[in-house]
């Protein structure tokens, strides 16, 4: 039985046992003119008591705006009502730094794309849902030690860049895109703000610890091998293995020229040859263009050298091979005699136009 109807029915009954009115039975009843017992009291404050703690309960984290919460790198954030009944999950993870990358060209070549100094980049998941529009968040900013940092556009074919307002499809398909930010350093406070929605915008952030960025996988460094150790230089389809399979120096050699005759090439007075061996070989799907012959070269200390023509058979071309195919050869440098007795000894080649490869020999 509730109060409301306990209280009522107390009533009735000292009026029907007529003793409502009596002196005694008044005092009994209480002193206070509602006629509520101190038992009736101690009912109302535990029901107010009740109360009150049922609606404190009821607020959660649910109820605390997007733009007084921060979340981590990696977790799921729901934009949702803003603008339109639609909805976007928004997830933006994998924070990775890079110094470039290499871009599939026409006729099997190789380019490059690189920043001033590195990209820090993230996958973002996106999924749309609602019958409205839904665009991808903008802005969309990386902030390093209070320094906003504006995502580019990147245009390789592995990698779909992030854009700003982008419409996506509001049938829960989960869009995938990468945001690449060019930066001069990595810094020490790093955060990502997302804002979506127009005239009624929500904001959310995250932060990212410097120990979750891969510092390393992205990072193109073909620089400081040793004799016998190859380089792999991939892009979408196209890859390549090549390195500096070994070295000697000469006075002198033979080689064949037309007609099946030899002929001898001896150095200059002072100076010597310097042989070296030189590995390609095509590892994809599709031809590849590896480095030319007059892409190498040779320092000695400082001091570059590029190559002489060898003129013999087995002569280092370079250029284009087929998927399978590989190429092995000698690329010649005329260098003073002295030489072999220098230690920092370097073979140079370039790997598209920003990522040069080196062999200390």
């Amino acid at each position: 039985m509730d109060r409301e109807n306990r209280l009522v029915d107390r009533r009735q009954f000292l009026s029907l046992a007529g003793i409502g009115t009596t002196a005694a039975v008044a005092g009994c009843v209480g002193d206070d003119d509602n006629g509520v017992s101190e038992a009736d009291e101690e009912l109302t404050d535990e029901e107010d008591s009740s109360d009150d703690d049922t609606s404190d309960d009821s607020e959660s984290e649910d109820d605390v705006p997007l733009d007084e919460q921060t979340f981590e790198i990696g977790d799921p954030v729901e934009f949702s009502g803003a603008d339109s009944d639609g909805k976007l999950v928004f997830q933006p993870h994998s924070p990775r730094l890079s110094n470039g990358f290499l871009v599939p060209l026409d006729s099997a070549s190789l380019g490059t794309h690189t920043p001033d100094d590195f990209y820090l980049m993230f996958d973002i998941e996106m999924e749309a849902d609602g019958s409205d529009t839904v665009h991808a968040p903008d802005p969309f900013e990386l902030e390093i030690d209070g320094q906003q940092y504006q995502s580019e556009m990147v245009l390789i074919t592995d990698h779909e860049s992030y854009s700003p307002f982008e419409e996506l499809p509001t049938d829960q398909e989960t869009v995938n895109r990468v945001a690449f930010f060019p930066i001069p350093e990595l810094g020490s406070s790093i955060s990502l703000n997302a804002e979506w929605g127009l005239t009624d915008a929500m904001t959310a952030e995250w932060t990212i610890d410097t120990d979750d960025v891969d510092v390393d996988s992205k990072v193109i460094d073909y620089e400081g091998n040793g004799v016998g150790d190859f380089i792999t230089v991939s892009a979408q389809e196209r890859s390549y293995e090549f390195g500096v399979t070994d070295f000697e120096f000469v006075e002198s050699y033979t080689y064949s020229v037309t007609g099946g005759t030899e002929a001898t090439a001896t150095a200059d007075p002072g100076r010597i040859y310097l042989l070296a061996t030189l590995h390609a070989e095509s590892m994809g799907d599709e031809p590849v263009i590896v480095p030319r012959e007059s892409e190498i070269s040779l320092f000695v200390d400082d001091e570059e050298y590029i190559f002489d023509f060898y003129h013999a058979e087995d002569e280092y071309e370079g250029g284009e091979l087929s998927p399978g195919s590989s190429e092995t050869g000698i690329v010649k440098f005329h260098v003073p005699e002295d030489t072999e007795d220098v230690e920092d000894l370097t073979i140079k080649a370039e790997i598209g136009s920003a990522f040069p490869a080196t062999w200390e020999i």
